[in-house]
């Protein structure tokens, strides 16, 4: 009796196991220097039936700049469904910054990220070190053939028309 009962509460714990939704999320890193991206990846796993809807992303400071989020990829595995998602993330300041948790509603569940920091690093440039150059003049490129040609395509036929009505 007992191995029939713990094979029926087993059974009915995956059952539960596979209705609820659930959220997984990674970056590709957490250090980046001024105006390099990081990618937020978050996948989210709910029944097939489930709306799933993932937010703007706003972040409280100017600092933090969400460049958009990739298109949502959706692959289905008999009743559940895997829908996923990447956030652009840049930063022109140097500092830590903290993103807040991230909250993907999934049917009538609220599904949440953990927060997370990321530090923006600044380029060192010496430039006592540096040697100085002038300011050069702006100079002009000389046009090529193929250039001219698709400028000024229409006398060449011109001349051709011309031709053709002295000749006759």
């Amino acid at each position: 009796v007992w191995p029939v009962f713990l094979f029926f509460i087993a059974g009915i714990s995956s059952l539960y196991a596979q209705s609820t939704p659930t959220i997984s999320w990674q970056t590709d890193t957490t250090k980046i220097r001024l105006g390099e991206q990081i990618n937020l990846s978050i996948e989210v796993s709910a029944p097939r039936k489930d709306i799933v809807a993932f937010p703007e992303i706003k972040p409280s400071t100017d600092s933090i700049e969400v460049l958009g989020h990739g298109a949502i990829d959706t692959s289905y595995k008999k009743e559940r469904a895997t829908y996923k998602t990447t956030y652009r993330i840049t930063s022109f300041d140097e500092g830590k910054y903290r993103i807040p948790p991230i909250q993907v509603k999934a049917g009538e569940d609220v599904l949440t990220t953990d927060p997370f920091e990321i530090e923006v690093l600044t380029v060192p440039v010496d430039t006592l070190q540096q040697a100085r150059y002038g300011i050069k003049d702006i100079r002009t490129d000389s046009y090529t053939f193929t250039e001219i040609l698709q400028k000024y395509w229409w006398i060449p036929v011109a001349l051709l028309v011309l031709a053709l009505i002295i000749w006759e």
